[in-house]
């Protein structure tokens, strides 16, 4: 599971309520509050998140 994987990155984030989104092209992106903090395709990979690509674009 995608998660399981994720699971060094994960406990940074541990103790706080996060809520899992599965959009309709089967990617998952991982939110806390207003900030998306992770987005990951469908088979596993991390992809950059809107604040990463933002970020970089300025």
């Amino acid at each position: 599971m995608i998660l399981r994987s994720k699971a060094v990155e994960a406990a940074r984030w541990e103790g706080c309520q996060v809520t899992v989104h599965r959009h309709l092209d089967d990617t998952i992106s991982i939110g806390f509050g207003p900030h998306e903090i992770g987005r990951f395709a469908p088979d596993g990979q991390t992809l950059k998140t809107e604040n990463e690509n933002s970020e970089r674009e300025s």
